[in-house]
């Protein structure tokens, strides 16, 4: 799976809106959720490149047991970010 796979929703009319998350194919199959979640920023990000709510995606993740990977700032850095 890539990026170029991964149908961006560009016009409104095509958003999945008032939808559940299982009517969604990319939130459907695991493996792209996954794929989107270690590719894009943040889960509002991969919502609006499906057209879908914010919610359907945490939704999604839950269903599936899927978690955003967390960054683990050492407390160096985080000394340095403070200065």
């Amino acid at each position: 799976m890539n990026a170029t796979e991964i149908k961006t929703v560009a016009n409104p009319k095509e958003r999945h809106h008032k939808t559940y998350w299982n009517q969604i194919p990319e939130l459907i199959d695991r493996e792209t959720l996954q794929f989107l979640l270690d590719t894009y920023l943040t889960i509002q990000n991969i919502a609006d490149r499906l057209g879908c709510s914010r919610s359907n995606v945490v939704s999604a993740m839950k269903s599936h047991g899927l978690e955003r990977r967390k960054l683990i700032i050492p407390e160096s850095m985080k000394k340095k970010l403070r200065v």
